[in-house]
């Protein structure tokens, strides 16, 4: 068994020998270095945190440039309202200004990043912060 394993391996190498010989190789050779995934580093307030003051804003920072025109962030009260929307600020970062006095429950934050520099650059996320 193990001479026509052999056998057949110097038979398919000396087909492509042949073959190398009578058509140019052509290799091509990808340099770039891949792109790290888009993740998310931080948000304020953390997911579940728990406040005894209204928070001035929700802050988001990411690890690779962001699309401005597709990446945003909307907070919604603890009924289902949305009471802020935000943007990027910087080129991976997002924000979203809140009002001064929230009412005492739960919000919610949803937000969607798009990066401006690769294949899979859509991620998106929920989190909650909670004001007593």
């Amino acid at each position: 068994m193990r001479s026509t394993i052999m056998a057949l391996a110097v038979a398919f190498l000396s087909i492509l020998a042949g073959a190398a010989a009578a058509q140019p190789l052509i290799v091509i050779y990808n340099n770039t270095p891949p792109q790290p995934t888009l993740e998310l580093i931080s948000i304020t307030p953390g997911n579940h945190e728990q406040m005894n003051a209204s928070p001035p804003s929700v802050k988001l920072a990411f690890n690779q440039t962001l699309d401005e025109s597709t990446s945003g962030i909307q907070v919604f009260d603890p009924y289902s309202n949305p009471i802020a929307g935000g943007k990027v600020t910087q080129t991976t970062a997002m924000e979203a200004a809140l009002p001064p006095k929230l009412l005492a429950g739960t919000y919610r934050i949803e937000w969607k990043a798009t990066c401006a520099c690769q294949a899979h650059p859509v991620i998106n996320g929920t989190s909650y912060f909670t004001v007593y």
